[in-house]
């Protein structure tokens, strides 16, 4: 898997980046624990409102929506394992998932990415 690195205010962390449907539909699934300053970034073609689902999640993530400016356009913290469906009211092309409580210490609008790999 592919990897980016993010600030979110003076935070710097390690994103995995999806590139297959088949990573998107597991995204963090089978894990145990996202370490601190770690997480997962999905990428959509296009501007999109996808439910995103914790059936099967072991811990509470951040989900941060964002947009293809890379500015913050809705975030669920603590998101629950066993919800199913968290929706942006708003469109978004990038969600970043981060361990919960990682939002909290930021409270920024915008991600800054370091390093993206081009293309998926």
């Amino acid at each position: 898997m592919k990897m980016a690195t993010a600030e979110l205010g003076d935070q710097r962390i390690i994103l995995d980046v999806t590139e297959t449907p088949a990573e998107m539909a597991t995204g963090l699934l089978g894990r145990n624990i996202l370490p601190r300053g770690h997480g997962m970034i999905f990428r959509f073609p296009q501007n999109t409102r996808t439910a995103f689902t914790m059936t099967g999640m072991q811990f509470p993530i951040d989900m941060i929506f964002v947009a293809a400016n890379w500015d913050i356009v809705w975030v669920f913290e603590r998101a629950r394992p066993g919800v199913a469906g968290y929706l942006s009211p708003v469109p978004y092309r990038y969600v970043i998932e981060v361990p919960a409580g990682t939002y909290a210490r930021s409270r920024v609008g915008r991600v800054r990415i370091l390093s993206f790999p081009l293309s998926a």
